[in-house]
């Protein structure tokens, strides 16, 4: 955006004499001259400049030229973190890491393809997939948007007022994404429908700036993963990594082992 120029004189100190006899002036009006550009340059930038950016700091949010914070853990669909190793997972009610169906049902159906994902329902009646946050949100406005696969944005903003968001938004024919005060981001899958996300995005503020993203940085993102669920190949290695504090969400996880293409491996769960 081009900026105003200043057309004030800068010159003020300048043009005075070099005596107090060429100057005229007093001592006090001598000092004044000093402040004399400054005041007016502050004055001017405030009634020019102040409208100018907040009209392009409006204009960048109209048109996602500005990047929040995602709110959301593991939220690019297009490399997704996961690892419980399938591609398609159904009677599973964790899927991809930090996702979840609230139900294990053999038609409830979460399938990894190339750049996006698709759940299915096929359970006969509405399917809940969902990510829990570990805070609750404070009040205020929240957008909360995600993409499909076709390239579409959907976003919705939403008023948090103690502790109760309003409705979300419709995604195509059979999506509904909302967010609760839990605070849990739900896809609604209708039955006998189906979804395909490129991602999903929560975040402050009144527009979603989602298609501004880059992609999500596969490690930052499977770090964060790793504090809820983490693999080893041995049990002893699993006892020896969980005596470091602060290690997973939980001081004492939930432990279990899991097959993945045919090897055993040892996990530590602290999902919400």
């Amino acid at each position: 955006m081009a900026m105003t120029p200043y057309s004030g004189d800068t010159s003020v100190i300048g043009k005075l004499g070099t005596t107090p006899q060429e100057r005229g002036l007093t001592t006090q009006q001598f000092k004044d001259k000093f402040d004399e550009g400054l005041k007016n340059f502050v004055t001017w930038f405030n009634e020019t400049h102040n409208g100018e950016i907040n009209a392009h700091m409006a204009d960048g949010a109209a048109h996602g030229g500005i990047y929040r914070k995602n709110l959301l853990i593991n939220w690019d669909f297009r490399n997704p973190v996961n690892q419980r190793g399938l591609t398609s997972y159904s009677n599973h009610k964790h899927t991809i890491d930090r996702w979840k169906w609230t139900e294990s049902n053999s038609g409830l159906i979460t399938t990894l393809n190339s750049g996006y994902i698709t759940l299915t329902n096929n359970a006969g009646y509405y399917g809940y997939w969902e990510q829990l946050l570990e805070r609750t949100l404070e009040d205020g406005v929240y957008t909360i948007s995600c993409i499909t696969s076709d390239g579409t944005l959907y976003s919705k903003a939403v008023t948090v007022t103690g502790g109760s968001p309003s409705p979300g938004v419709y995604v195509g024919s059979h999506g509904y994404l909302y967010f609760t005060s839990t605070p849990t981001v739900v896809m609604r899958v209708a039955a006998g429908g189906s979804v395909s996300l490129k991602a999903i995005k929560l975040e402050i503020g009144s527009v979603s700036t989602l298609a501004n993203d880059p992609p999500a940085d596969y490690g930052e993102q499977l770090m964060l993963c790793k504090r809820f669920f983490r693999l080893w190949k041995t049990a002893e290695a699993r006892t020896a990594a969980l005596q470091e504090v602060g290690l997973m969400r939980l001081e004492n996880p939930t432990l279990g082992t899991i097959n993945i293409g045919g090897t055993t491996y040892y996990y530590a769960s602290a999902d919400l």
